[in-house]
């Protein structure tokens, strides 16, 4: 069970909602609201559709499409975030900065509580990146003290293919701007 669980931990926050689509339809259906002393019907709104559909369309779409299930949990996070999509009988909105929907933030936070390791790491890759990008100056003269020998046609090669890095490259072109000062 727990197993399961944890296979389809992304499912779970849809499935909430699912839930409380569910109850909206009850609500809807069964419950009357009072307003100035009479009783009237509630009535399913474009945005209550919407957002059934949208629930509903994700659910779909992790079980027959996953690759885009990310993308259509996102979409309907978003619309619901900005009250495009009701998944209440009643709108809910808080009003912090720009006014939006909580439920679609709590569900937003769920996904982000949920696939917090996953988060951590792409963005502590994003700043590995950054650092890596930036060349090491010491590597740089090292390998300018191993290509000295070779030929221009060689360090051109380097230039041009993809399987050296950066460095390689760097002092490959530092060589070739250094000859071609010293023959002008």
């Amino acid at each position: 069970m727990i197993t399961t669980i944890k296979k389809h931990k992304n499912l779970v926050p849809i499935l909430l909602l699912a839930c409380l689509c569910l109850w909206t339809t009850y609500e809807i259906t069964f419950i009357k609201y009072e307003y100035g002393g009479e009783l009237y019907d509630r009535r399913f709104t474009r945005s209550i559709m919407l957002a059934f559909i949208a629930v509903f369309l994700n659910i779909g779409i992790y079980f027959f499409s996953p690759i885009y299930f990310k993308y259509s949990v996102i979409a309907t996070v978003f619309l619901g975030f900005f009250g495009i999509l009701n998944f209440t009988a009643n709108t809910f909105t808080v009003t912090f900065i720009i006014p939006f929907q909580p439920v679609s933030a709590m569900v937003a936070l769920l996904y982000l509580a949920i696939n917090y390791n996953r988060v951590k790491a792409r963005l502590d890759k994003a700043n590995e990146l950054n650092l890596a990008a930036i060349p090491d100056p010491e590597k740089v003269e090292s390998l300018k003290n191993k290509y000295r020998q070779k030929t221009n046609e060689e360090l051109v090669e380097i230039l041009n293919y993809h399987r050296f890095v950066m460095e390689a490259k760097i002092a490959s072109k530092e060589l070739m701007e250094q000859r071609r000062k010293e023959s002008a």
